[in-house]
């Protein structure tokens, strides 16, 4: 009777752990989802900020390219009235 008794707690106690194990896998799986979603936005932060200072670069490289060329010419102009 007291063999059959334990076995039966034993049952229920693994039975519980399965739960309890059941329950922290699921939460370490929406963990590792949430960190992998804060990942993504940081991604698409980062890939937002570059594209901005690409362009930037871009408009500064033209704004030094038509100085350069102001220059160029104002340099012609002077050679010539010389």
């Amino acid at each position: 009777m007291s063999k059959a008794h334990s076995e039966e707690e034993k049952g229920q106690r693994k039975e519980e752990q399965s739960e309890e194990e059941e329950e922290e896998e699921q939460s370490e799986e929406e963990e590792e989802q949430q960190s992998e979603e804060e990942e993504e936005e940081e991604q698409s932060e980062e890939e937002e900020e570059e594209e901005q200072s690409e362009e930037e670069e871009e408009e500064e490289q033209s704004e030094e390219e038509e100085e350069v060329e102001e220059q160029s010419e104002e340099e012609v102009e002077r050679g010539g009235a010389e």
